[in-house]
């Protein structure tokens, strides 16, 4: 038998179901009044969280006269049936949220779940950081920032011969450019411990064509958005008046578009030696030409670059 109840008005008509049997009862906005002795406040509680979704004017509307069925994969299928299945198994209605609050809760997941991963990522990065080791590799960085102050980022000079034809300027530019980066290798420690092949090898891998593009690139003016040429000249987009033939401008030109790439990554000497140093020592070139020591040796330098990576975009 269900229990009953009075109520002073009957403004809702309320099905509630108890074990396998549904009782069929008059209720109010208010909470009702027991006149009958009840072992459980089933009822009561149902008809009160009635009232609360009333207040909230939560309303769901089912297509098929409520008879849809509901399991773990229809259940977004008709929100109606599946609140009302929810009623039916014990659930408070103050767990029922309205689209608004149902939005918020959708956005919450959504930027906890992306906290989450930054975390995860950021972790990683952590990880494989030389951030908090790099005063320890300070005095590998420092000698070879050094040297490449000295032999590398200097102006180039060449005598003036109006005489000589372009083959043999080009002969004499070649011979100091190569000469420049023969100086910079031997001054890092681990030349010694090459062998006489092995040392003859460096420059025979055309990797001081490597380090002075690179060097040529970084002279670069981002203000008038230029390259700077020996003597003092120009050449930008707006600025060829230099006494060039076609296809050293069209290679200029080239070079330029190259320089403007590398002026947005504000590589520091530091950075610009330690790449110099791999291009002269490849470690993709050192598993059969030399031995591991020097290998390890610039894999450690590999690892420094990143480390100033990091260093850089921490500061950002």
């Amino acid at each position: 038998m269900g229990v009953r109840y009075t109520t002073q008005s009957s403004s809702f008509d309320g099905n509630v179901r108890v074990g396998n049997i549904v009782h069929v009862y008059k209720t109010s906005k208010q909470s009702p009044v027991k006149v009958a002795r009840d072992s459980s406040d089933e009822l009561h509680r149902y008809n009160k969280q009635a009232s609360i979704v009333n207040a909230k004017k939560i309303e769901y509307v089912c297509k098929e006269n409520e008879q849809c069925e509901i399991n773990k994969t229809t259940r977004n299928v008709c929100q109606r049936c599946r609140y009302l299945k929810c009623i039916q198994s014990g659930m408070s209605t103050d767990l029922v949220l309205n689209e608004s609050e149902r939005s918020a809760k959708r956005l919450l997941i959504r930027e906890n779940r992306e906290k989450r991963e930054l975390e995860n990522i950021r972790q990683m990065i952590k990880a494989n950081s030389l951030y908090d080791q790099q005063d320890q590799f300070r005095a590998t960085i420092d000698p070879i920032t050094a040297s490449y102050c000295r032999y590398i980022d200097v102006p180039i000079q060449l005598q003036q011969d109006s005489h000589s034809i372009n083959i043999e300027r080009w002969g004499a530019l070649s011979s100091l450019l190569v000469r420049q980066v023969l100086d910079f290798a031997r001054s890092m420690s681990v030349y010694e411990k090459l062998s006489e092949p092995e040392q003859q090898s460096l420059i025979g891998n055309e990797s001081w064509l490597e380090v002075q593009l690179l060097r040529f690139v970084h002279q670069y003016d981002p203000i008038d958005s230029c390259l700077l040429l020996s003597g003092g000249r120009l050449f930008g987009s707006t600025t060829k008046n230099v006494d060039l033939n076609d296809e050293l401008t069209k290679t200029l030109t080239d070079l330029l578009q190259v320089a403007k790439s590398f002026n947005n990554l504000q590589l520091d000497n530091r950075q610009l030696a330690l790449i110099s140093a791999l291009f002269i020592y490849n470690p993709d070139h050192l598993d059969n030409k030399f031995a591991p020591e020097p290998k390890s040796y610039f894999i450690m330098e590999m690892k420094d670059i990143q480390e100033w990576a990091d260093s850089n975009n921490k500061k950002q």
